[in-house]
């Protein structure tokens, strides 16, 4: 029987081929993305999850998205993380208050999900359609990074280390990251998405970077084979470009951000669509008293996505010589230069690569700066490992002027302290596991950091990237 489909985007830099249906994974690829000069199609049976961090990002990234599918009978679900109640001068704002108590955050939360509610309403979804998490605003990355497991919950600026809210998915869900994993899941398992529209790993907000490794990790851990689509939101103070309403321009790709990996995408939008994302983005009034010309920025001629490809990476046939040639063997994660937190020691934290290879005795696992190595620096390597009997194991590394620690920040930390070594020169710092850590793993997700020795200020971070280990 034929399907019907329809046009859903034009040509950018590539285009994605969007068909429907999603199974367990049945080969090394999560995602089937391809070229395909004709544009997007999606057809009526696809399901589209959107996934926001905060009430808000929903509209910002995909308002025009949601319209087209829902006009066309194409079934969608929106999920949002947080309740945007962490951010202090919109509570001042909104309540009048120099010093938001925790009863302050939760009101703010409050306020933010009827907003969402509102927005989406605007664009034609169903209230059943829109899913609230209730998780900690500003906190989303320390449940992925530190509090995983059950006995250490997150302490939010709600004060609460589960959640208060009578709209979330789960009432009283604990505060930790385990959890999140649960509730995405339980998500994932029931709508059976074809397609997932969710934060991209370049973009600079905490709780959108913690985001997008949460839906990874989720379709990792459950090896769910569907379409993975992500949107950005925040890349600075030039991001959108130009950071004001401008309804007749386009959204392109930051300069940055062209060389990374990434396959770039438009949706282009009509004008009763872009009205409708202008309507969508109005009743967020709590975000547009503070910053109303970069929400209302959002607004264009078009929406933006980019699909990163799988990455396979196979055995090594030995030591790959990490040391020679200009680019590392393994390469799988290129960062932009350039794009640090903090200017202090910025050269000396500027990432611009991280490495991976393996074979039955060892993995390397190596970073690359833009200026070498300082002793006033911290550089942390983190790692997480499925093995084929669906269990998870993890690594985090840090060091510090040539000493490598192991913190625990969860149960499943795998003890290497005797296990490894560490090398370095010049720009490069590798770090030697023992290869059995790998023995029975299809997939891996690794990501490094660096921040300062005296403040313990982010310098930059990478994105998390997913690995098919053959």
């Amino acid at each position: 029987m034929k399907r019907n489909s329809f046009l859903l985007a034009g040509l950018l830099s590539a285009s994605l081929f969007i068909v429907s249906g999603c199974s367990l994974l049945r080969s090394s690829s999560l995602s089937d993305a391809q070229a395909l000069r004709g544009g997007i199609k999606l057809a009526r049976s696809d399901r589209v999850l959107v996934i926001a961090p905060h009430p808000d990002d929903e509209s910002l990234s995909s308002a025009g998205i949601i319209q087209i599918a829902l006009a066309h009978s194409v079934s969608v679900k929106v999920v949002v993380m947080t309740s945007g109640d962490g951010y202090k001068r919109a509570c001042q704002t909104a309540f009048n208050v120099a010093d938001p108590s925790y009863a302050d955050y939760r009101r703010l939360g409050n306020l933010r999900h009827l907003e969402s509610v509102t927005g989406m309403s605007r664009l034609g979804l169903n209230r059943k359609d829109l899913i609230f998490l209730g998780y900690p605003d500003g906190g989303t990355d320390a449940l992925f990074t530190k509090d995983w497991d059950y006995n250490h919950l997150h302490l939010g600026a709600n004060g609460a280390r589960r959640s208060p809210y009578l709209f979330a998915f789960e009432r009283n869900a604990p505060y930790c990251g385990a959890n999140v994993t649960k509730n995405l899941t339980s998500i994932i398992e029931e709508f059976r998405p074809t397609v997932i529209v969710y934060p991209g790993a370049e973009d600079v907000n905490h709780d959108h970077w913690a985001t997008n490794a949460f839906v990874e990790y989720t379709l990792t851990e459950m090896r769910y084979r569907c379409r993975n689509l992500t949107y950005l939101v925040h890349r600075g103070r030039a991001w959108p470009s130009p950071t004001h309403y401008a309804p007749s321009d386009r959204l392109m790709p930051p300069r940055q951000l062209t060389d990374v990996g990434a396959h770039w995408f438009t949706v282009p939008l009509s004008d009763r669509q872009e009205h409708g994302k202008m309507a969508a983005v109005a009743s967020y009034k709590s975000q547009l008293r503070l910053t109303p010309a970069y929400l209302d920025a959002f607004v264009r001629r078009n929406e933006l996505f980019a699909v990163y490809p799988d990455i396979t990476v196979g055995p090594s046939p030995g030591d790959p010589a990490l040391f020679n040639g200009t680019v590392t063997a393994g390469r799988v994660l290129l960062d932009p230069s350039n794009d640090t937190f903090a200017n202090d020691l910025s050269g000396y934290g500027d990432l611009l690569g991280v490495s991976f290879a393996y074979d039955n005795d060892k993995v390397w696992f190596t970073i690359n700066t833009a200026d070498g190595m300082s002793p006033g620096v911290i550089y942390a390597y983190h790692l997480r490992i499925f093995n084929r009997d669906k269990t998870v194991s993890r690594v985090d590394a840090q060091v510090l002027d040539g000493k490598v620690t192991y913190p625990r920040f969860a149960a499943n930390t795998l003890n290497l302290k005797y296990t490894t070594r560490l090398r370095q020169k010049s720009t490069r710092m590798v770090l030697e596991l023992p290869g059995k850590i790998v023995n029975d793993a299809d997939y891996a997700m690794l990501s490094a950091d660096t921040y300062t020795k005296m403040e313990s200020k982010w310098i930059d971070r990478t994105g998390w990237r997913r690995l098919v280990l053959h």
